[in-house]
């Protein structure tokens, strides 16, 4: 695999050469189900969507969304954690979820991002945060955890 790429490098520009490919593109996940752990389906409101968690875009689903699974808010602590998993939920312009981010507990304390059907990367979060353009994931909004599996 590449080192670097272009198309991650134009789409957040504070990203610079601090972010690390981990798979090719695959249409068949998003970054919402990645963060849970899915690779085989994407994951968004009208698509599939844990049962009993309201099928909207809003905030409030995507928490609901992840606390079904076990996940709770540890107050935007993005530290590593021993033994403890963590979800980040970027909103943009609007306050609407537009990307999740995930940091493994066995991890190095950088996160993990499925890219649209694009790219998995490992980053920090501030290499994919900020509007620049229409493209852009906002700021993180909520973070959860859970004790790793």
């Amino acid at each position: 695999m590449p080192d670097s790429d272009i198309f991650i490098e134009q789409l957040f520009p504070v990203i610079g050469t601090n972010y690390r490919l981990t798979s090719d593109s695959d249409d068949k996940y998003n970054c919402i189900a990645y963060a849970a752990d899915d690779m085989e389906r994407w994951w968004e409101p009208g698509r599939y969507w844990p049962p009993n968690v309201p099928e909207r875009i809003d905030l409030n689903s995507f928490i609901a969304c992840y606390t079904s699974i076990g996940y709770q808010d540890c107050n935007m602590d993005s530290r590593l954690e021993p033994g403890y998993e963590k979800v980040a939920i970027f909103v943009g312009h609007f306050g609407l979820p537009t990307h999740a981010a995930k940091q493994f507990a066995e991890g190095n304390g950088l996160w993990k991002s499925k890219l649209g059907k694009y790219k998995d990367i490992e980053h920090t979060l501030d290499g994919i945060s900020g509007i620049f353009h229409r493209g852009s994931y906002g700021n993180v909004a909520v973070i959860l955890k859970r004790k790793a599996k």
